[in-house]
């Protein structure tokens, strides 16, 4: 489902209004493990919201991009690799916690491990 809404940012210093497609983790892993060319058509290119649990942070992969792990409660793998500008968004999570992210997906990598979302943001929704 679409929608159009204005949110204020995790460090409550703006608002965002974007329009984006609220996908539940367990369909969107899914979605990728069940068939990667039907999910590209259904997913990548376009802004989702999706909410999991932190299961890594790092502070740069190998493009110097700071990053999370998300992953769902229910489903082992794929996990999302959601990739940030500003690393300092980051510091307040730690494995484990309940995460809301909107971003980019790239689709899935090689190793069909990881779904890719890029340009991500964490958001408190009103």
């Amino acid at each position: 489902m679409a929608y159009q809404d204005t949110f204020l940012s995790e460090d409550k210093k703006e608002y965002i209004s974007s329009a984006y497609t609220v996908v539940p983790i367990n369909k969107l892993i899914s979605a990728y493990d069940a068939n990667e060319m039907r999910a590209d058509e259904l997913y990548k290119g376009d802004l989702l919201r999706v909410a999991g649990i932190v299961a890594d942070i790092r502070s740069s992969d190998i493009a110097g991009n700071p990053y999370v792990l998300i992953k769902s409660p229910e489903i082992f793998a794929p996990v999302i690799k959601c990739v940030f500008k500003d690393s300092n968004r980051l510091l307040k999570y730690s494995e484990g916690d309940k995460i809301t992210v909107i971003g980019i997906c790239t689709g899935l990598t090689v190793d069909g491990l990881v779904i890719y979302f890029d340009q991500c943001e964490d958001v408190v929704m009103p």
